[in-house]
């Protein structure tokens, strides 16, 4: 049995939940060092952090991964990451684009249903309520998640376990809670299907809604916003591109002064890409 992979059972046995902790002593045993040799190395690279870490958990597994590196397994956040303990940066950015694409998708082949959406309109005074309540009831966040994180997870051979879909779900519930990423901008287009197939249902007049059409103006300030070109359309690949270039460069894990400015870079994408494939904007 290979080191790392004794590792990865160690840990497996020490999780409950979300939670795990691994002591030094069993790091090291695991490894066949000495606690002289591990504070050797330590204090030789002037890493002052191992000198004082008498443990590992979800809060610091960075730090393991380094320790690892130090001895040798320059692969272990490769490792840990296919265990589900472990994330990089790099893979949360595709993570969180991966979901967006996902959910952009399902939205955009949502088979309406006729009878939920009158009855959610006849329930609410106001239109608008009532196209949300739709929404709603048919999707809910955590849900799109949650579809959305299995597929990812099977994706990239990820062990799909409480602890690895816990990180997924949760770094992306915590963008919605920042409003970095925002609720209502999912929703959008499939917001405008719905009034539309209302209105020619009957179900709604004109004089009812302000109906919503998306116009080229919209998609130019998406695209302003993205920094891209106004004067034509891009490929979408173009589109994510850009979106996880100035994600690396404007998100607030690098940039703290960038907050607003991400907001406004994921609003736009997910327009852009809703818009995008929306059946009307589609290609005949």
């Amino acid at each position: 049995m290979s080191v790392m992979t004794e590792l990865v059972e160690e840990l497996e046995s020490l999780t409950e939940g979300e939670n795990w902790e691994l002591s030094l002593d069993t790091l090291l045993g695991i490894l066949g060092i000495s606690r002289e040799d591990y504070y050797r190395v330590q204090y030789a690279r002037r890493k002052r952090f191992g000198m004082n870490v008498d443990g590992f958990g979800p809060e610091n597994v960075d730090r393991l991964i380094e320790v690892l590196g130090d001895f040798g397994y320059n692969d272990s956040g490769e490792i840990l990451e296919r265990a589900g303990y472990w994330f990089n940066p790099d893979r949360l950015e595709e993570w969180q684009e991966f979901f967006l694409s996902v959910t952009a998708a399902r939205l955009s082949g949502h088979n309406i249903d006729r009878d939920e959406l009158e009855n959610a309109l006849s329930a609410c005074r106001n239109p608008s309520d009532g196209i949300e309540f739709y929404c709603e009831t048919r999707f809910e966040l955590e849900e799109l998640i949650e579809f959305a994180a299995n597929l990812f997870m099977k994706k990239h051979g990820i062990d799909a376990h409480t602890l690895s879909r816990g990180k997924l779900e949760g770094f992306l519930c915590g963008l919605y809670a920042k409003r970095i990423l925002k609720k209502e901008d999912i929703f959008e287009s499939l917001h405008e299907t719905l009034i539309e197939r209302a209105l020619d249902w009957k179900f709604l007049k004109e004089a009812d809604v302000r109906k919503k059409v998306r116009l080229p103006e919209d998609i130019a300030r998406c695209l302003r916003m993205l920094e891209l070109p106004v004067d034509e359309e891009p490929e979408t690949e173009t589109i994510k591109k850009q979106y996880r270039t100035l994600l690396k460069k404007y998100h607030p894990d690098v940039n703290p002064a960038g907050l607003e400015r991400t907001r406004d870079i994921n609003s736009a994408y997910t327009a852009l890409v809703l818009g995008l494939q929306t059946p009307s904007r589609r290609p005949s």
